[in-house]
């Protein structure tokens, strides 16, 4: 369980970096503005999601290793939640922010995790 919280503080640091920048273009492109906030508002969502699914995935872990008898689930309707919410609030908001940015930043953070996840093993090996 350790490789990935390592690996989720890694995926976490990058998609800060890209986050940064998309900051950066929405304050310095403001023809831009709606794509980048559409792209803030899905990396966050989506970085969210990644946390929460890392959460759900250590606690099953520590549920098999104790081997207790109790039913557990990976919170999918609390992860659709995360995604509903970011949707909606670009729909909300439709003149400030792009609903098709907000969709793509979201698989964003779950790219940057198996890039992250590549690299990680690739250094691991060597």
């Amino acid at each position: 369980m350790n490789d990935m919280t390592s690996m989720v503080r890694a995926v976490t640091r990058v998609t800060f970096l890209l986050l940064s920048a998309f900051l950066l273009g929405w304050a310095a492109a403001p023809e831009y503005r709606p794509y980048t906030a559409g792209l803030i508002l899905g990396t966050t969502a989506g970085l969210v999601y990644a946390h929460y699914l890392s959460i759900k995935v250590r606690q099953i872990a520590e549920m098999a290793a104790s081997q207790e008898k109790k039913r557990y689930s990976f919170g999918f309707v609390t992860r659709m939640c995360i995604v509903l919410l970011a949707v909606m609030f670009a729909i909300k908001f439709e003149q400030h922010i792009s609903l098709v940015a907000t969709i793509v930043g979201f698989f964003i953070t779950q790219l940057l995790s198996i890039f992250v996840s590549i690299i990680w093993a690739s250094r691991k090996k060597a």
